[in-house]
């Protein structure tokens, strides 16, 4: 049976630091919680650590988020005074538990380089590897989707736990979060144990795993594994007994296009929802959730969101499942598929490494099409030349976004850093079909040093083209920047001497790549076309780690004549809820309603203390003023109630959903993609200002919010403005 060695001991740990920027950044709290392998405690610590820093240098958001005072780190143990007791607590035998673990394990390391550890477990990846589709793999989202939905629950089960549990217990304090992360671990090893007993081949997989970890114990009596194979979708739908007159879209037989202009959202769709088959595109991803929900609510389920159905060779991942080693990312994407199957998710919740998979053994197959079909401008924009979808009345959403859309499409943003890893994908799926499948191997072995070296060397180029962009943004406030071309360009100097031989690898890989890499050749033609024309280079966080760049053309104006030829062909319904003096949008219902406006920021606080007991949404396009707006509040006793969430905290949507949905009185300082996120999850707000909405978009995006907020919420949206 897969189980733990005796004699293991299992060390949570987990670090409060004054921010997320591991150079800059300290830890001014540790706590520490120590098991063993039956998960009894034996023992705990926690204490605040004094900072290198001066008190009044450090940002307002610690106490905010951790809950700290400040003040009281003065008088904290320093670094120094620590490490006895961390010895004691952490040596070369414990196996080191954490949220993100690389997190504390850096901070750990680079204060107390004495510190030895046999392992480290990482319960984000255990937590995506087994639960899947969480709204955030937060540790705080993690526990409670836990406690909720396989009732599950924390128990204190000796004194240790029992002083714990007497706390006003929050997460941002280290003990606890020590503590739930220890026993998210050991729920999800049980839930290990659980598949390996429903599913006897997991346990000769795990045994042949290159790095399971080693305190495992597993028993490889069935030699050979069968992976299972998913089962089939199926297909719900209604039709409506509707009282509303369906628009047949029947004046489309006589010409291509119609246009219409602020029929309120669920009417809209009630009364073409039945014209089927039909396409709804819209400006952004949250209003594809929220037009879910509606035809949801209008019996209507046979969907699809611009993602083909997953199906699987079998014969491959059987051969993989029974290699005689293991990589890490194979054992445990076998561990998440044998999961999703059996609970009957059709849809594997592809992360990172588990791409390399997918490519090996997906099977190349028409996606199954239904009769209603959800997908963003882009996926509009991309899908239009494919002749399976002639046949479909496709009703632009959102037309007065087509400029922004269309012109983010045809610029082609390219992601380094997806490039790098499309590369990753295509030498691992190259090597293991050759393996598979028994190519020539000397012809291969040169083929495969060829792919690796162009890895290599790209990964050298994109760091030095990350530094030298770096540069440009050193100082600078902005998300994104319009550069020259790198090409001849002095300020890209190391950039260029690495990009001839790039160039030259993949000229030379290109005859091995073959039709299915097809992916790989037009990202690369696109890097080129990119990189040698003006550029905007947009700013972006990957893994929540550390920042990264996409590059894209300069944004060009696209004439609606030229736009009108792009969709040529089909019958298309554009929509309005903005430009009601366009004279091509048939007039609908109208409306008067707006938000509650509020610039100045002193009448906006005295605003706010009118309003006790609320949740309420600001809206705020700057960071910077929503910076000076969140110190301010942060410092009032009026709000110290409150969970206040704002942009220049934390920027991950799943998380701060979580966060305000267990609050009863909040305040949220974000803009506009947000408070969508906030109607698509049906969470009620009792009040939205708009702080700081400038610039040319301002009046499109607030009828947005109008238009796509749900239809019972009007009680409290004011028709005058302050």
């Amino acid at each position: 049976m897969f189980h733990t060695k005796n004699n293991i001991r299992y060390v949570a740990i987990d670090f409060e630091t004054t921010g997320l920027d591991l150079i800059k950044d300290e830890p001014i709290q540790i706590g520490i919680v120590v098991s063993n392998e039956r998960f009894e405690i034996i023992e705990s610590f926690q204490s605040l650590i004094k900072p290198k820093k001066k008190i009044k240098e450090l940002k307002s958001v610690v106490s905010h988020i951790t809950w700290l005072q400040l003040a009281d780190l003065q008088e904290s143990p320093s670094i120094e005074d620590l490490l006895p007791i961390i010895q004691k607590l952490i040596g070369p035998e414990s196996v080191l538990i954490g949220h993100n673990i690389w997190f504390d394990l850096w901070f750990l390391k680079k204060y107390w380089p004495e510190v030895e550890v046999l392992w480290t477990i990482d319960t984000y990846v255990r937590g995506s590897m087994l639960l899947h589709y969480q709204s955030s793999y937060s540790l705080e989202v993690l526990w409670e989707s836990v406690s909720q939905e396989y009732g599950a629950s924390l128990v204190f089960v000796d004194e240790k736990w029992e002083a714990v549990d007497n706390w006003n217990s929050t997460y941002h304090d280290a003990l606890y979060d020590s503590f739930v992360s220890l026993w998210l671990f050991r729920f999800l090893y049980e839930k290990i144990q659980g598949l390996c007993v429903e599913y006897p081949g997991l346990e000769t997989v795990l045994s042949r795993a290159e790095d399971l970890d080693p305190f495992f114990e597993t028993d490889p009596r069935v030699l050979r594994v069968e992976m299972p194979q998913f089962g089939k979708p199926v297909s719900l739908s209604k039709k409506l007994d509707s009282n509303y007159d369906p628009l047949t879209l029947s004046w489309l037989k006589t010409t291509s296009t119609r246009y219409m202009w602020n029929i309120p959202l669920r009417e809209f769709l009630e009364r073409t929802c039945q014209d089927q088959p039909i396409i709804y595109a819209v400006h952004t991803r949250q209003k594809l959730d929220i037009i879910k929900h509606h035809l949801h609510d209008l019996w209507q389920y046979s969907l699809w969101f611009a993602k083909g159905e997953q199906i699987w060779d079998h014969w491959i991942l059987t051969q993989i499942a029974n290699q005689e080693r293991l990589a890490s990312f194979e054992w445990q994407f076998i561990v998440k598929y044998l999961s999703h199957d059996k609970q009957w998710l059709r849809i594997i919740d592809l992360r990172n490494d588990d791409y390399k998979l997918y490519q090996l053994c997906k099977v190349s197959s028409k996606s199954e099409q239904q009769p209603i079909m959800l997908m963003t401008h882009g996926w509009l924009y991309h899908l239009l030349d494919n002749p399976d979808y002639d046949e479909y009345t496709i009703c632009f959403l959102d037309a007065d976004w087509r400029h922004y859309t269309y012109n983010k499409y045809s610029s082609q943003r390219v992601d380094l850093n997806y490039f790098s890893l499309l590369l990753d994908q295509w030498y691992y799926v190259f090597r293991r079909r050759s393996m598979l499948e028994g190519f020539d191997v000397q012809e291969n072995k040169k083929i495969a040093a060829l792919l690796y070296s162009f890895k290599q060397s790209f990964t050298v180029f994109l760091g030095t083209l990350g530094i030298e962009v770096t540069k440009k943004f050193t100082g600078v406030d902005a998300r994104y920047l319009e550069l020259d071309p790198i090409i001849w360009n002095d300020d890209y100097f190391n950039t260029n001497k690495l990009r001839g031989k790039i160039l030259s690898l993949s000229d030379s890989c290109r005859s091995s790549w073959g039709e299915e890499s097809w992916g790989i050749q037009t990202q690369r033609e696109n890097i080129v076309k990119t990189l040698n024309s003006v550029m905007r280079v947009d700013k972006k966080m990957q893994d929540n780690k550390y920042l990264h760049y996409t590059f894209s053309q300069a944004h060009s104006y696209t004439e609606f004549s030229e736009f009108l030829e792009v969709l040529s062909g089909h019958q298309v319904l554009f929509c309005s809820n903005h430009k009601s003096n366009n004279t091509r949008l048939a007039q609908g219902n109208t409306t008067t309603k707006s938000f509650t406006h509020c610039r100045d920021q002193n009448q906006l606080v005295n605003l706010l203390k009118e309003q006790p007991h609320k949740r309420i949404f600001i809206l705020s396009s700057a960071k910077h003023i929503s910076q000076s707006l969140f110190d301010k509040l942060t410092q009032l006793d009026s709000f110290s109630s409150f969970t206040i969430l704002a942009e220049n905290i934390s920027w991950w949507t799943g998380k701060n959903i979580y966060r305000l949905k267990d609050s009863a009185e909040s305040i949220v300082i974000w803009w506009y993609y947000f408070l969508l996120a906030i109607f698509a999850k049906k969470e009620p707000l009792d009040i939205i200002i708009v702080h700081h909405a400038a610039g040319p978009l301002k009046d499109l995006i607030l009828s947005d919010c109008l238009y796509y907020m749900p239809s019972d919420w009007w009680n409290w949206v004011k028709n005058s403005e302050q």
